[in-house]
């Protein structure tokens, strides 16, 4: 699956050991074009998209069935008309609340579809295998959520992290909760 938004290209030459061909090697070229992935849309389908997106790139060991209500999944939450603890948004109601990531094999820092989870309030990442193998330094992906405010708690562990971006800091402005 392309999870990057341009298309890839292969070239792929397959020369026979021995050829009864006059002209020319008998090699063939072949050429394959994997399509970009679908743009991650702001709404709700965006919310999942990028839920699904980020799940497979991290070789997430669970799955969410793609076919099923969002809401159904395990470790996903949305915003909720009945959330009475605060004056919900009218564009947040059914949008993404919180999401956990949890069980992947990863060498990576979290894919760019994290900065796709505008509304999320909640973001957790945990449970990278052989995490004390891994030396991974979070990239900038996640620092893209402080201009839209939502994002209060932020947990990244056992993940095997060894560093976070410079401009990490930015999140003492909105997060009330940082379990690294």
């Amino acid at each position: 699956v392309n999870m990057a938004e341009k298309a890839r290209t292969a070239e792929v030459i397959i020369t026979p050991h021995e050829t009864s061909d006059t002209e020319g090697d008998g090699s063939i070229k072949l050429v394959v074009t994997q399509k970009p992935a679908p743009v991650i849309t702001d709404d709700r389908a965006g919310d999942s998209l990028a839920l699904l997106s980020i799940y497979s790139s991290m070789n997430g060991i669970f799955t969410w069935d793609a076919s099923e209500n969002m809401r159904y999944w395990k470790g996903v939450e949305l915003w909720e008309t009945t959330d009475k603890y605060i004056k919900i948004p009218e564009d947040l109601i059914g949008r993404l609340k919180s999401v956990e990531f949890i069980a992947f094999e990863t060498k990576e820092s979290l894919p760019y579809q994290v900065k796709y989870l505008k509304t999320a309030e909640s973001i957790t990442f945990s449970g990278n295998s052989n995490t004390f193998l891994k030396n991974i330094v979070l990239g900038n992906e996640i620092c893209d959520l402080v201009k839209y405010g939502n994002l209060r708690k932020l947990t990244v562990r056992a993940y095997g992290l060894v560093g976070l971006p410079a401009n990490f800091t930015e999140f003492g402005k909105t997060l009330i909760s940082l379990d690294l």
